[in-house]
């Protein structure tokens, strides 16, 4: 065959027939795309499911997280899933980890200042250390934000803020001081040491719970008291004069000098209950109505009030008053003058014979210094009161000689109590018989807020009274 003007057609692949094939290429190029879009979504989806991954780890867990906490750490959440994103995206699988990790240990913090947080509130309410009550009555109160919160903790002493994590440390509270405790310690120190040089001491009588008062020489007297002095720490010091009445106001306004003076008094105070030329008595029998004194439960802005158990009360004519429990008070803030009523029933205490005797007196008592509720028995209620006599408002004898009458059934206690009382120039101790209008002016002066009303409410129902007035 002749070769035409293309040639042999076998040579040059055209098909005899003249139809040429382009569906094979076109469908090889739809092939190949769709294997590069399938290859291109399953990276995709791998990615996606990887950084899914990746940003699950990024989390808060508000639940263990206070809640003044959680605005900053949102915003560092919100923050650290932006820049893990962007830098998912770039590759940067090293800057992308060390952002996480920098975020984990954030969170880490926030709860470990949690936990301390709340571990400084269990430690307080527990009742044997001093603390700031406005302080912890901030802590929670959303009125009050942060950089306020901060400065109460500043002027408190018991926290310290670090604005580069925003983070608010707990600083550990004073243990509460004992000075009653303290000084019967330093007495027996004295004691030993008299025991050991040969010597002894003279027992000048017993108190309710058969301890011995020992007279003491003038040299050692002062020694305990010294010895006393020393041992107690200078945190707790502003707190104990508190307790006697000097606000940190009054203490501020003191010099040095007139502050130390004021501890130099309450020692002496405690220390003279102990040791007394007078005759105790001889130890008591068993089964006394002797209760155990513990500050701190129940703290308010202005008075701490703590459980008591039964105690049996003396009365006049060889009777006697039993109860199932009490709730001593004690005011922070001054001596908590009120206006209470002496009605028909009552009792005062003897101070001769230290038992309570019928009241000589019916009516209105203007500055009474309320000590306790009471319940008896039969469910009566009875209201402990000191008349304010002549003394000033604040007058570190006070809570000395409130400490001894909540401490020491013992009439021959109280009949000591109530001497020092007079010399001090407070008036007399009441037993007033409860009603209505007695507890409403009673409590009246102490249900100051609703923290310290509600735990006297459930104070007075576990003592089984009538309950609080509805102020």
């Amino acid at each position: 065959m002749a070769n035409g003007p293309f040639g042999n057609p076998l040579s040059t692949g055209i098909a005899l027939s003249g139809v040429i094939d382009i569906v094979t290429p076109v469908r090889q190029a739809e092939e190949r795309k769709r294997q590069r879009e399938a290859s291109e979504k399953k990276e995709r989806d791998q990615r996606a499911k990887e950084l899914g991954a990746i940003m699950g780890k990024i989390a808060i867990d508000e639940d263990k997280i206070w809640w003044r906490y959680h605005d900053d750490a949102r915003l560092q959440y919100a923050d650290t899933i932006d820049k893990v994103q962007q830098m998912y995206s770039a590759g940067d699988y090293a800057g992308m980890y060390k952002t996480i990790n920098q975020f984990d240990t954030k969170m880490a913090n926030y709860i470990q200042a949690t936990n301390q947080k709340s571990k400084w509130e269990d430690s307080v309410r527990k009742g044997d250390k001093y603390y700031d009550q406005t302080y912890l009555n901030a802590l929670e109160n959303r009125d009050v934000d942060m950089p306020d919160l901060v400065k109460i903790a500043d002027e408190s002493g018991f926290g310290a803020y670090d604005p580069n994590t925003n983070i608010l440390g707990f600083i550990d509270p004073v243990q509460r001081i004992d000075l009653r405790e303290k000084v019967k310690k330093a007495i027996d120190g004295q004691k030993y040491m008299y025991e050991k040089q040969g010597k002894s001491l003279k027992v000048s009588g017993y108190g309710a719970s058969g301890e011995p008062v020992y007279e003491m020489s003038l040299q050692d007297r002062q020694g305990t008291i010294d010895a006393v002095k020393k041992s107690i720490q200078p945190q707790a010091v502003p707190y104990m004069l508190m307790e006697m009445g000097y606000s940190k106001e009054d203490q501020l306004n003191m010099t040095p000098q007139e502050l130390d003076q004021r501890l130099n008094e309450a020692i002496e105070n405690t220390y003279n209950l102990y040791d007394t030329k007078e005759e105790r008595g001889p130890i008591p029998k068993e089964g006394g109505g002797g209760f155990s004194f513990s500050m701190g439960s129940g703290k308010s802005e202005e008075s701490i009030f703590n459980k008591s158990g039964g105690r049996e009360l003396k009365i006049e004519g060889g009777n006697v008053l039993k109860t199932k429990g009490q709730y001593d008070i004690t005011f922070t803030k001054g001596a908590g003058k009120t206006t209470m009523d002496v009605t028909d029933g009552s009792y005062e205490i003897d101070q001769n014979t230290g038992e309570f005797k019928k009241a000589n007196y019916s009516g209105s008592l203007s500055d009474a210094i309320p000590v306790a509720p009471i319940v008896d028995e039969n469910g009566q209620e009875w209201y402990m009161a000191i008349s304010q006599g002549d003394v000033a408002d604040k007058d570190v004898n006070l809570a000395t000689l409130l400490l001894a009458i909540r401490q020491d059934p013992d009439a021959d206690t109280l009949s000591l109590v109530q001497k020092e009382l007079a010399k001090a120039k407070y008036g007399k101790t009441y037993l007033i018989k409860g009603n209505e209008s007695v507890r409403n002016k009673f409590w009246g002066k102490i249900l100051g807020q609703d923290y310290t009303k509600q735990r006297a409410a459930d104070a007075m129902k576990e003592l089984g009274s009538s309950g609080l007035p509805n102020l």
